[in-house]
């Protein structure tokens, strides 16, 4: 609801469900660390586009293709390929929307 007070407009959030719903689709990562070759699982809240992108980066800036994922209804599950340990970016895009969650890996 929009409000008027002293000639300036403001945007008044009627429950904390207005003001939370930007982050509602960000999804769960788990198992975070994983081990090399294993499965993970992005859950999200709502619907997933299914022309996903999907890829690795490590921090030397190397990137992985990520082309072995499945979707079940909310979730995402990855196959992981053999990766060395340390610390990896996932990057997830459907085209218009990305996110990036920081995933570690055991060998």
């Amino acid at each position: 609801m929009i409000v008027e007070i002293g000639g300036d407009l403001f945007d008044i959030i009627n429950n904390i469900d207005d003001l939370l719903e930007p982050y509602y689709s960000y999804p769960k990562m788990y198992s975070n660390p994983a081990m090399s070759g294993s499965n993970i699982t992005l859950e999200y809240n709502d619907g997933i586009n299914d022309a996903l992108t999907l890829n690795l980066v490590d921090y030397s800036g190397r990137m992985f293709s990520i082309d072995n994922h499945r979707i079940q209804s909310n979730k995402i599950i990855i196959n992981l390929p053999a990766l060395t340990s340390g610390v990896y970016i996932l990057n997830v895009s459907d085209g218009i929307n990305s996110i990036q969650n920081k995933l570690y890996i055991n060998s």
